[in-house]
């Protein structure tokens, strides 16, 4: 069975086995539906914003934000990183705010990954050292 959005966008990828192949485009499917909701909630957020009312843009930002976590899983895409957590720096994992050079680090972004493979670096500030450490 083939999606209808196959042949006007990204596809799933193609598998050997067609049992997989099927499961495969169905999680695309319900991963294209969840992405589709999203944009659909970020359309309620533009339109709040233009009219000025605040408490229908807050209703639809929370919709938006859940609906694109929703897809975020579908997607197997995962955060790493809390913000304010103190981590050692990992120029594969992190992205440093203001370029330099420092052994230690906050978050201030969390990275996205899949599958242990960094899809967008998290961001970074050099972490400050404790007055002890100073001294």
């Amino acid at each position: 069975m083939k999606r209808a959005a196959a042949s006007k966008g990204a596809a799933a990828p193609r598998l050997a086995d067609p049992l997989a192949q099927a499961l495969g485009e169905a999680a695309w499917a319900e991963a294209d539906q969840a992405l589709a909701a999203a944009l659909s909630e970020l359309a309620d957020l533009e339109s709040a914003l233009r009219a000025g009312d605040a408490r229908s843009a807050e209703d639809a930002l929370l919709m938006g934000l859940q609906a694109l976590n929703q897809v975020a899983r579908k997607r197997g895409i995962a955060r790493f990183g809390d913000v304010g957590e103190a981590v050692a720096f990992d120029g594969a994992r992190h992205e440093l705010a203001g370029g330099g050079a420092s052994k230690n680090v906050k978050i201030t972004r969390p990275g996205l990954e899949r599958g242990g493979v960094v899809l967008v670096k998290a961001r970074v500030a050099a972490a400050r050292a404790s007055r002890k450490a100073r001294a």
